[in-house]
């Protein structure tokens, strides 16, 4: 994985813990589906989800 186009995800920044390293992609280079991308394991707290967003624009512009 390339560091660049990845946020790493920790426990603290989920409503739910996960039992191992998950990260969000910055970057799509190819298509998914909902499927494939949306888990409903846990869900990112609001300030989490903000730094997200960040790093994508970051990333991508």
């Amino acid at each position: 994985m390339n560091e660049e186009f990845n946020f790493e995800l920790d426990n603290s920044m989920l409503t739910k813990p996960l039992s191992k390293k998950s990260f969000v992609k910055c970057q799509l280079i190819q298509s998914y589906t909902p499927d494939e991308v949306i888990s409903k394991i846990s869900v990112l707290k609001q300030a989490s989800f903000d730094k997200v967003i960040k790093r994508i624009f970051e990333t991508v512009f």
